[in-house]
């Protein structure tokens, strides 16, 4: 009987090791398996988790501002139940931040209207229940001081943040509001500090005492910020420090924390939608930070959300180059802090064949001719021809010479867009970040 015991003991650690008693030909596979799609494809939405529920709210479909509300319950093994449409916000609203104190879902500012225009100032609320359930939704009578586009929150005990975002121009501004007892907010006010630049469409994450602000958009040369900083919550007022810089400038991307890592994710750097991951581990003491590379999104992507529960990370919905998107994606974190989740070993091949055969020159998908180039500080301006077509690119600076066959890269198509180095608006362009010469 001794024996017997004992055998199970050391079966069971060797089972809780693996994680997979009936599975010992599980591995860890460094990428992202899919979760239950949602109902509704959305970027530039907000997500809370309450009583291990995910809600999804708002957002933009790709034609118009979107007002509904869907959940899914997070299982044992981290999957996702089908999603639910459980409830409608008091009006469409999307580029807006959401969080949860006690039993409560507060949405803050963000917009609405033809391509954004109609900026909020406005916070909503409503009780969650025990099943899942929300309430009926009310506006707050303390409204923030200034609209707020893409604002973003950090809470600490009862009190309330809003940082940066747009508010008919770039904001490097901070509000702050306290909750009250009965689920109210005391009127906003502007924090004594601000942010050391303006920041839009950029991201925040906490860990412990901490507030991270990361990346965002450029507000003169128009790409994506790699700057970070933090301010410790405990001080009053906020005071906001540099530290080490993303490798990469990002806006439009989501941030998360695990224990002490910070992670970048995605985004656009101005010249194409983002796949890459970088990460930092901090230092408490003196915040300290080394980005390093991680593993890849499962596709370039931007104006998605993520959030961390338990040791799983959830990214929902967000934009391609392509379309708006309705995906949901999950990742495990191991002790190390690596991103992955325990598969097959038929899992983990099959991703490391994907990744060994998209070489550079596969992803340059799109080629033409060259029949006019135009050199700036920033940017090389080419007007590309194929089949008839024409289309004008923004490249990273370089030298190429007209009637010179290309290939170049997917990138960030903008509409409308005024360079002021030209002083010339295009009616349609591509800022692209790779362009080669075809041989």
């Amino acid at each position: 009987m001794h024996r017997r015991i004992c055998f199970t003991i050391v079966l069971t650690f060797i089972c809780f090791t693996l994680y997979s008693c009936g599975n010992s030909n599980e591995v860890w596979v460094a990428g992202w398996e899919k979760a239950a799609v949602m109902n509704t494809a959305r970027a530039g939405g907000a997500v809370v988790v309450h009583n291990n529920a995910i809600y999804m709210i708002g957002g933009v479909d790709g034609k118009n501002f979107l007002s509904s509300i869907e959940s899914a319950v997070i299982q044992k093994d981290g999957s996702l139940s089908q999603w639910k449409v459980i409830s409608e916000l008091p009006e469409q609203r999307g580029f807006m931040s959401a969080l949860v104190y006690e039993n409560r879902i507060y949405v803050v500012g963000g917009a609405n209207g033809k391509y954004g225009k109609n900026l909020l100032n406005t916070v909503v609320s409503a009780e969650v229940f025990d099943n899942g359930e929300i309430g009926s939704w009310r506006e707050e009578a303390q409204k923030l001081m200034l609209p707020r586009r893409c604002s973003k929150l950090i809470k600490n005990g009862d009190q309330l943040f809003a940082l940066g975002g747009f508010g008919g121009n770039l904001l490097d501004s901070v509000e702050m509001s306290y909750f009250t007892k009965d689920g109210g907010l005391t009127p906003w006010q502007l924090n004594n500090t601000k942010l050391t630049m303006p920041r839009y469409v950029n991201s925040v994450s906490r860990i412990g005492d901490k507030a991270f602000v990361l990346g965002g958009h450029h507000p003169r040369k128009g790409g994506g910020l790699s700057d970070v900083e933090y301010a410790n919550l405990k001080d009053s007022p906020l005071k906001w420090h540099k530290i080490n810089a993303m490798n990469s400038g990002r806006y439009a991307f989501s941030s998360f924390s695990y224990q002490n890592n910070l992670y970048a994710v995605g985004g656009i750097s101005g010249s194409e939608y983002l796949k890459s991951i970088e990460r930092a581990r901090i230092n408490s003491n003196n915040v300290e930070i080394n980005w390093q590379k991680s593993i890849n999104l499962p596709l370039s992507m931007a104006n998605f959300t993520t959030i961390v529960v338990k040791e799983w990370v959830y990214l929902l919905g967000g934009s391609s180059r392509h379309n708006y998107l309705s995906a949901v994606w999950r990742s495990n974190f191991n002790k190390h802090g690596d991103l992955g989740y325990w598969g097959s070993k038929g899992e983990q091949k099959a991703l490391q064949i994907s990744n060994t055969e998209k070489s550079d020159k596969e992803n340059l998908i799109n080629k033409g001719t060259v029949i006019k180039n135009i050199n700036t500080e920033g940017y090389t301006y080419l007007l590309v021809e194929e089949k008839s077509k024409q289309i004008w690119l923004a490249a990273p600076k370089m030298d190429v010479q007209n009637n010179t066959r290309i290939r170049y890269s997917e990138g960030v198509y903008m509409s409308n867009f005024f360079s002021k180095s030209l002083n010339k608006k295009f009616d349609s362009i591509v800022f692209v970040g790779t362009v080669r010469v075809s041989k």
